[in-house]
């Protein structure tokens, strides 16, 4: 009998001490991080925290965590009592592969590229065009005819 309760004692302290660890584990607020957009959803503020430009500035969006959409990818759930969880952004990118977005850089090279194609379409040195005929001159024209401007 003494090895019966021996074998209990053992056993419930195996029990507490992975419950423990599990405590230890859960310390601190709960985070789910999303590596394939890089972005957190804090459960206890309800709110996603995102960078538009690779992690320079971060940004918050109210949400639901019962609606999260699935094309943010899978979830990591986090603990963490670092104000704000993305100051350890770079150690989570390096564990969960997460990948940096610079959307802000890409729509200022667009912007870029697009001025420069217009820059380029401009001939220098010409003298100004003539002015446009306006639209609805146009469309008047079109219905009554051009005006004759000898009658």
């Amino acid at each position: 009998m003494t090895l019966n309760k021996w074998i209990a004692g053992l056993l419930m302290a195996g029990g507490l001490l992975s419950c423990e660890s599990f405590q230890q584990k859960k310390e601190g607020n709960e985070y789910y991080y999303f590596p394939d957009k890089n972005l957190y959803y804090d459960v206890s503020r309800a709110v996603y925290l995102f960078s538009l430009d690779s992690g320079k500035t971060w940004d918050s969006l109210p949400g639901n965590s019962e609606s999260i959409p699935p094309v943010l990818g899978d979830k990591q759930v986090l603990y963490s009592n670092t104000d704000p969880v993305w100051a350890n952004n770079e150690s989570d990118r390096a564990q969960y592969n997460g990948q940096l977005y610079n959307v802000v850089n890409e729509l200022s090279l667009k912007h870029a590229e697009t001025d420069a194609k217009v820059t380029k379409a401009k001939p220098s040195g010409t003298q100004p065009q003539k002015e446009r005929k306006r639209p609805i001159k146009k469309f008047f024209e079109k219905i009554f005819g051009k005006k004759n401007k000898d009658g």
